[in-house]
C-alpha cells in the first residue's frame, strides 16, 4: 500500500469516528431536552394542583367562619317577672292584706293574653264590699285599681280589660251611689297601663 493510499484510509477512519461521536452527542442532548420539558410540565402541574388546594382551603375557611358567626349570634330568651302563672299571681294578691279573696280567676286571667287580670274582694276591714283589680304583664304587676262598687269586669282583647262601676256623688252613702254607671278601659300600650274613660266617683 502506498503512502498516499494509507493517508486516505486514516482520514476516512477519522471522519467516521467523528461522525459517530457527533451522533452520540446529538442523541444525548435530545434526551436531556426531553427530560427538561417533562420536568417543567410536571412542575407546572404541581403548581396548579397547589393553587387548587389553596383555593379549596380558602373556601373551607370561609364556610367555617360563616358557621361560627351564626353560632355566636343566637339570642337568649328575655327574663320574666315572678308572676308568670295565675297561681303565683293569686298568691301575691292574697298577701296584700284585708284578707283579699280572688274571685273566679279563670274568667279574667287569660293565658293567651298579654295583659292578665285578677279580680279580688276583701272579706273584712274598712274596704269590705269593694272590688280590686290587679293587672300583670310578663310576670310583673303593672297596675292596681279599687272600685267601691263595680258591676262587671271583662276581657276585651289580649291587651285591654274593661270595668263598669257605679259612680258615687259627693254625699252619697256607701250603700247607695247615685251617679249612675261608668265604664273605663285599661289598655297595655307596650310600655304602661293606660286607662281610657273616667275614674271619677269610682271610690267613695
Amino acid at each position: 500500500m502506498s503512502s498516499r493510499t494509507r493517508n486516505i484510509v486514516i482520514i476516512a477512519f477519522c471522519v467516521l469516528v467523528f461522525a459517530w461521536i457527533a451522533l452520540i452527542v446529538y442523541m444525548l442532548s435530545r434526551d436531556s431536552s426531553s427530560d427538561g420539558v417533562a420536568t417543567t410540565a410536571d412542575a407546572r402541574n404541581e403548581t396548579t394542583a397547589n393553587s387548587d388546594y389553596r383555593d379549596s382551603g380558602t373556601d373551607t375557611s370561609s364556610d367555617m367562619n360563616t358557621e361560627t358567626i351564626q353560632t355566636v349570634t343566637v339570642r337568649s330568651a328575655p327574663n320574666h317577672g315572678p308572676f308568670t302563672t295565675m297561681e303565683a299571681a293569686v298568691k301575691y294578691v292574697q298577701s296584700q292584706g284585708d284578707e283579699l279573696m280572688v274571685n273566679n280567676p279563670g274568667t279574667t286571667w287569660q293565658p293567651a293574653s298579654t295583659l292578665h287580670v285578677l279580680y279580688a274582694k276583701p272579706v273584712g276591714g274598712l274596704n269590705a264590699g269593694s272590688s280590686f283589680y290587679f293587672f300583670f304583664v310578663d310576670g310583673y304587676l303593672v297596675g292596681q285599681n279599687m272600685f267601691t262598687q263595680s258591676q262587671t269586669g271583662q276581657v276585651v282583647d289580649g291587651t285591654t280589660f274593661t270595668v263598669t262601676y257605679n259612680v258615687y256623688l259627693p254625699g252619697d252613702s256607701q250603700c247607695c251611689p247615685k251617679g249612675g254607671a261608668s265604664t273605663v278601659n285599661f289598655h297595655w300600650d307596650g310600655t304602661e297601663l293606660v286607662p281610657s274613660g273616667s275614674l271619677q266617683g269610682a271610690t267613695l
